[in-house]
């Protein structure tokens, strides 16, 4: 078996009748499919309906490229841990140092809960980096000076980045036309904002966040401790297919009957002209 993080396409079926989801098999790197012998019952849960109201594939996308960066063994010593220590978190002086601590949590061995609870806090974590999109008719905001910092809403990846303020221009009344940014040239004001100390350490909103959905640490979180974290955080489980389309029994259609009308053309007779 592979080292670190192992991805695989596994094949389910749904049980007619019972609506239960079974795991049958597994799709191999060649293409075969590779079916089990028993097949195995599966529960889905389903995230809190607030937090899956808004889901952002990409975000989940680029969590995924950094946990494959970033991936480890299975690791007895951290399946030890969990056994001998607490996977409650526990709140520091600040805000910063609890993620810090939670962030961690993430670079340690894992064992077979670390990697739920890792994908779901790196999520929030970046979730609570975002802002929303600039209104295009605001009111012109405060005018902002070489050297503040600033946050740059970029219409291309569609995301608030850092700037530095370089340069100012207005015209000849004193209304700002643009700014230059180390980031970009021309920014218009309305994508531009002031960065206060709150809106780029975002630790404390990501911190709400993890406490609210998922407040375990990942190294030493055993599969009870999850079950029921996820519970209280108000996940739900899904244990049968919920029936989406109901086959119904339509009548077959009545026969149509077409008559057809026979046109007949008569050519125009000459007229006839006196001598």
């Amino acid at each position: 078996r592979e080292t670190g993080l192992y991805e695989s396409e596994m094949v389910f079926y749904v049980q007619r009748g019972s609506r239960q989801l079974l795991l049958v098999g597994e799709v191999e790197r060649d293409g075969d499919v590779c079916s089990f012998d028993n097949a195995e019952p599966v529960e889905l849960w389903q995230s809190p309906e607030e937090l899956r109201a808004d889901l952002r594939m990409d975000v989940m996308g680029t969590v995924m490229k950094e946990m494959r960066q970033n991936q480890a063994s299975w690791s007895a010593a951290t399946a030890a841990r969990a056994v001998l220590k607490t996977a409650t978190i526990t709140a520091k002086r600040s805000a910063k140092e609890t993620l810090e601590e939670i962030a961690a949590c993430w670079e340690r061995p894992p064992i077979c809960t670390s990697i739920v609870i890792m994908f779901w806090q790196r999520y929030l974590e970046k979730i609570a980096a975002i802002l929303p999109p600039p209104d295009p008719y605001a009111l012109p905001g405060e005018i902002l000076s070489a050297g503040d910092k600033v946050m740059y809403w970029s219409a291309s990846f569609q995301k608030w980045c850092e700037g530095v303020v370089q340069e100012r221009k207005e015209d000849p009344h004193g209304v700002t036309l643009c700014y230059n940014l180390d980031v970009k040239l021309g920014a218009l004001p309305c994508n531009v904002r002031r960065a206060d100390k709150g809106v780029l350490d975002c630790s404390k909103k990501a911190v709400d966040l993890i406490m609210r959905y998922m407040p375990l640490k990942a190294d030493r979180a055993l599969p009870g401790d999850l079950l029921k974290t996820m519970k209280d955080s108000t996940w739900a489980c899904v244990q049968q297919v919920p029936i989406i389309f109901r086959q119904s029994m339509l009548p077959a259609p009545a026969p149509m009957t077409f008559q057809q009308t026979a046109a007949v053309y008569a050519p125009p007779q000459p007229s006839r002209q006196s001598p």
